[in-house]
């Protein structure tokens, strides 16, 4: 028993980080990632579909009216790494709890446990990256298809007020930037500080 308590306060910072994270990763999965307001209409969006708001406050959900438009893709592809970094972050929080118990892991384990972390992180980041850096590019993409011009400032990626238009992240999106903070500490915590051999 004093070897479990020994352990479980080692490791604790490190666990309720890891869970911090998971709990935010999960959270950005059914929520909207982007809102968009014009005329009293709000617009907010994910990676598979969009949900309205009128200024009487009637909301309702509507499919992307071109589902191979390049905005929907870069909801996919963001989704899907958060997804990828999701199942990591699972196995690290398994093979974390683990260690807790009066047992030592295999060398191999151990350095897996370790640098576990890393993976998990690296794949949201990159996630974070492809929604802030992508969405812009892909949303006057769609736009030049239809219409002959399209105005380059109408597609920042955060536009406060622009002709009666305001654009910015919600949500979604600020989950998965804590959560990546958080997994960040943790990695940092992991390979620094954390022993899965003793």
């Amino acid at each position: 028993m004093y070897y479990f308590h020994r352990r479980h306060s080692q490791f604790t910072g490190l666990e309720y980080l890891l869970v911090a994270s998971w709990i935010l990763i999960i959270s950005s999965f059914p929520t909207y990632w982007y809102q968009k307001e014009e005329n009293g209409l709000k617009m907010r969006f994910n990676y598979k579909q969009i949900e309205y708001e009128d200024k009487d406050g009637m909301v309702w959900q509507g499919e992307f009216p071109n589902a191979e438009s390049r905005e929907l893709s870069v909801y996919r592809a963001a989704f899907a790494f958060d997804i990828i970094g999701f199942m990591i972050l699972s196995i690290t929080i398994c093979l974390v709890s683990i260690s807790f118990f009066p047992c030592k892991l295999a060398p191999w384990l151990s350095s897996i446990t370790k640098y576990f972390p890393i993976g998990a992180l690296v794949f949201c980041i990159v996630s974070v990256v492809i929604f802030a850096g992508a969405l812009k590019e892909a949303r006057h993409k769609d736009c030049v298809k239809i219409h002959e011009y399209c105005d380059d400032k109408m597609f920042d990626f955060i536009v406060q007020d622009y002709n009666g238009l305001s654009q910015h992240p919600i949500h979604g999106w600020a989950f998965l930037i804590i959560a990546t903070i958080f997994l960040t500490c943790s990695t940092i915590s992991s390979i620094a500080i954390s022993d899965y051999t003793k």
